[in-house]
Formats: structure tokens, sequence, C-alpha cells
């Protein structure tokens, strides 16, 4: 028994290619639905579109960089140079990490904001620290 009739094939592989991209699709809005981070007093947990969840001790942040991509964000490690997580600015509870980050990680939030003040529009967007009035 075929799948099509003679001369259908184009149909067939059109709909295979739909099927699939529409799984992937709403796997991808489910893992950027649950990309968040949570702020506690003594840990940030941060569940990525994909994988495990994960918790990480604010005693163990001790670098923050610019994270790659187009929509900016910050990528956090360890004294090892280990990433500790990467969030980009879509990640929702992300306008309250920067102001957490600079209370509760200083020395490393001053090291970032040190090399690259300049570019915090771009990196941080819409949750960049206001240019302080003199």
């Amino acid at each position: 028994m075929a799948l099509a009739r003679s001369g259908e094939t184009g149909m067939l592989i059109a709909g295979v290619t739909l099927t699939i991209d529409g799984v992937l699709m709403i796997g991808l809005a489910s893992g950027i639905a649950r990309f968040r981070v949570t702020l506690r007093d003594d840990r940030i947990d941060v569940v990525p579109v994909a994988g495990r969840p994960r918790s990480v001790p604010l005693r163990d942040i001790a670098r923050i960089t610019p994270a790659g991509g187009r929509y900016g964000g910050l990528s956090v490690y360890d004294v090892r140079r280990k990433r500790l997580f990467s969030v980009t600015t879509i990640t929702l509870g992300f306008p309250l990490l920067v102001p957490f980050l600079q209370w509760n990680a200083p020395l490393a939030w001053e090291e970032f904001a040190r090399k690259h003040e300049r570019n915090f529009p771009v990196i941080l967007g819409p949750a960049a620290p206001r240019p302080q009035e003199r």
C-alpha cells in the first residue's frame, strides 16, 4: 500500500515537513515559556529553555560577561571560569536580575560595568541602568 498516489509525492513531502516543523515550533514555544530567572535571598534559580533547572549560590558568582546573540543578555561565571548560567533580555525575570546582581555581586558587577558600560543599552536592553544625573 502506498502513502501517496503517483504524482502526489510532493504533497506528501510538504505535509511531513509541515508536521515536523509544527512539532518543533511547539517545543520551542514551550521552552521559551519556561525560560526564567527567580531571585532568592542567597541564590538565583535558573530554568533554561532546555535542560534541568539549576540553583546558583550568590557566593559562586565571580564574573559577568555579555551574552552573545541578537537579544543581548548576561553570562555568569564562577572563579574557575565555568559558566553558571546565561540569560537573555527576553528571559522572564531579567529586568529584576540586573539590580539584583548590582547589589548582591558588587565586585563582579563593577568589573562588568567598567568594561561594558558604553554598551549597556545593547547588552541589557530595557533593563539597562539609567545614566546618573550630575
